[in-house]
């Protein structure tokens, strides 16, 4: 395989912003990097759509992309197209709009519905109505028994202090 600078392979994978620096497409390429070009071809092609990218210099976008579920190029529908090979999937979205993934990394749908059933949810505005929480819990829970608060949020709080062990005490 022929050596290539930086600047012919980053060209022939499309990390140049195509429609910006006008990166070669595989009709143009030439001989030496005509083999790196299907070796670094995209496996996935979606075009027609509505992209929002999250980056500030190409915050929207119609076409892009990806190889090894890495993103190869973003741009509009016709750039884009022009890296498309024999083995590439090519998705017209139709104008759906295709956002970044979205990931909740914190969630306990299971538990957050147990503790509502089980324990006191101190998501209140005053730790008189916090008091009068537990207080109605522990007249329903067995001597010996913990009875566990959830969502207190001192900054929700209309008092201007924190609970104290004292009000936990009474």
């Amino acid at each position: 395989m022929a050596k290539l600078s930086r600047s012919e392979f980053l060209k022939s994978t499309g990390a140049f912003g195509l429609g910006v620096l006008g990166a070669s497409t595989p009709s143009s390429l030439s001989a030496s990097t005509q083999g790196v070009f299907s070796e670094t071809a995209p496996d996935l092609i979606v075009v027609g759509a509505k992209v929002y990218t999250v980056d500030e210099s190409l915050p929207r976008a119609e076409a892009f992309a990806v190889r090894n579920g890495r993103f190869l190029a973003i741009g509009s529908s016709a750039d884009i197209r022009g890296l498309a090979t024999g083995r590439t999937e090519v998705i017209d979205a139709s104008g759906m709009t295709v956002t970044p993934g979205f990931i909740d990394a914190h969630t306990h749908p299971a538990w957050g519905g147990m503790a509502e059933l089980v324990n006191v949810n101190c998501d209140l505005r005053s730790i008189a109505a916090i008091k009068d929480a537990l207080r109605e819990r522990a007249s329903k829970t067995p001597p010996g028994e913990w009875i566990i608060g959830f969502k207190y949020d001192d900054t929700k709080v209309s008092d201007g202090r924190q609970i104290h062990i004292s009000d936990l005490d009474e």
